[in-house]
């Protein structure tokens, strides 16, 4: 049985993943049906999934479906029209900084909250991330990336790096320097060092 199914889809996967121009009705289809998954695939990701199924099998969903999305290729309906329009491209362009941001903000509200954050604040971190993704993509990645003085940026950069992993590195074995704290934050210190209770 899967080896009929195989033999009658090779055809079909092999037009869409190498653009083959003989088969472009095949190509068309099977692109427009690979995003449809892939994008099906994502969604039941963002829904369906919470923290505990991470890592594991279940992150295999978002995963897949990226990369069905991506062998679907430009020409396919929802590639063409929803991940081309210009916000989303926008985003494209700012992702990776958004990636870094987004992070320190929800961390930093959850810490100071001791719990998940309410809605509205997770709405305002993020909105935040966008704004120091788009000042990060527009002003600092063009003067680090390229221009003048490339090794001594990469030397500074090296330098900043060694300096907050040796920081980092030295408070994880001091227990986070629990003696700055006094006895009125004792539950702090019991939270975040549980080898002193």
């Amino acid at each position: 049985m899967f080896t009929g199914i195989a033999n009658r889809a090779g055809p079909y996967l092999s037009a869409v993943l190498l653009r083959n121009s003989e088969k472009a009705d095949s190509v068309k289809l099977c692109g427009n049906i690979f995003s449809v998954i892939g994008l099906a695939l994502i969604l039941t990701a963002v829904f369906a999934l919470d923290n505990h199924d991470f890592p594991g099998y279940k992150a295999l969903l978002p995963v897949m479906g990226a990369v069905l999305m991506i062998a679907a290729g430009k020409d396919a309906f929802l590639n063409r029209y929803l991940l081309s329009n210009r916000v989303m491209v926008w985003f494209g362009l700012i992702s990776y900084p958004l990636y870094i941001w987004h992070w320190p903000f929800l961390s930093v509200a959850w810490i100071v909250g001791g719990e998940m954050p309410q809605l509205k604040v997770r709405i305002g971190c993020v909105v935040l991330a966008v704004i120091m993704s788009a000042v990060t993509y527009y002003y600092v990645e063009p003067r680090l990336r390229w221009g003048r003085y490339g090794g001594y940026k990469a030397a500074g950069l090296l330098s900043v790096m060694v300096i907050i992993g040796v920081t980092g590195y030295s408070i994880e074995r001091h227990d986070g320097y629990t003696a700055r704290m006094d006895d009125l934050e004792q539950p702090v210190k019991d939270m975040l060092n549980p080898k002193l209770c």
